[in-house]
């Protein structure tokens, strides 16, 4: 059995708005969006980032020239499960609930994650100073949001935001100053799915129309083998729990705590070794187009 490597806190989120790329049943679910639209993600930040190369989207370590372990996939592979480029494009560069900058400048820009690690791991603490030396916003919070300690986990005890609430959490990401705290850089992120900034962006965008963000707290947790191994934790806050002796000390609830899970790893989907679905010699050949353009930059 493997060591098992620690995970940190994240907070998982998508745009409720209907998408004939996803399920209907899977428009208020962040975890759901991820697994339909991940792939989809990857290839259009592949495009944006010019990591396709002869159909070939691949991931930024194989695009800067490392050679070991390259990965990527084929462009047309993803593409054709959603119904082409075209009713990709229709769909998604002119979103509402498109979070990227520039207009949609990529695909399936409607969800994201926010890990609580590096500098953001004092995020709530960061948000909880806030409430605790500013009587309007503390007031605020407590007529908008249910009680807990810290109050982070109360922004998203209900499962979706909008409106005044989506107009709060802005107040707060503003005065904790979000978009300048910097995503852990030992976190591949080949799809922009980190970036705090998309978070703010679609708080506005709740805050400016009737759409809403639906959010998840995943719990720390860790990684052994292939599994994600999931804590207890509080059913309502999601927060790690091992007792029902004691009420939740962050949300009070009585209830019992959800008992640990495994999940399968994210790992590196979509991403494939190139040999796997290349075969040696086209793989090879590739690397060296790759390099060459590297080269030649």
């Amino acid at each position: 059995m493997g060591q098992a490597t620690e995970t940190p806190e994240f907070l998982a989120w998508c745009l409720i708005h209907p998408c004939a790329l996803r399920q209907s049943e899977q428009i208020d679910q962040p975890l759901a969006t991820e697994r339909a639209l991940k792939s989809l993600r990857a290839a259009g930040v592949a495009e944006l980032e010019q990591r396709t190369f002869q159909g070939v989207c691949v991931d930024r370590e194989t695009a800067s020239g490392q050679t070991e372990n390259p990965r990527g996939f084929p462009k047309s592979e993803i593409t054709g499960m959603h119904g082409g480029a075209k009713h990709i494009d229709a769909n998604c560069r002119s979103c509402v609930a498109n979070t990227d900058p520039s207009s949609g400048s990529t695909w399936a820009g409607c969800f994201g994650w926010l890990a609580l690690s590096h500098e953001l791991r004092q995020l709530p603490e960061a948000i909880q100073r806030c409430i605790d030396t500013d009587s309007n916003l503390r007031s605020m919070v407590s007529a908008l949001f249910p009680k807990t300690q810290p109050a982070w986990y109360g922004l998203w005890l209900e499962g979706s935001v909008g409106g005044k609430r989506a107009k709060a959490l802005l107040h707060l990401f503003e005065k904790v100053k979000l978009e300048t705290y910097a995503v852990d850089p030992a976190i591949t992120d080949d799809f922009r799915l980190l970036e705090p900034a998309r978070l703010v962006s679609a708080c506005q965008k709740c805050a400016n129309s009737s759409l809403r963000l639906a959010a998840e707290v995943i719990p720390r947790a860790s990684l052994q083998d292939r599994s994600w191994c999931w804590p207890p934790h509080c059913r309502r806050c999601k927060t790690p729990r091992p007792t029902s002796k004691l009420p939740c000390p962050v949300c009070g609830t009585n209830q019992s705590p959800h008992p640990g899970k495994k999940r399968k790893t994210r790992g590196h989907r979509p991403f494939l070794p190139l040999k796997q679905f290349l075969g040696e010699e086209r793989s090879n050949s590739l690397l060296e187009i790759i390099a060459s353009q590297v080269t030649d930059g």
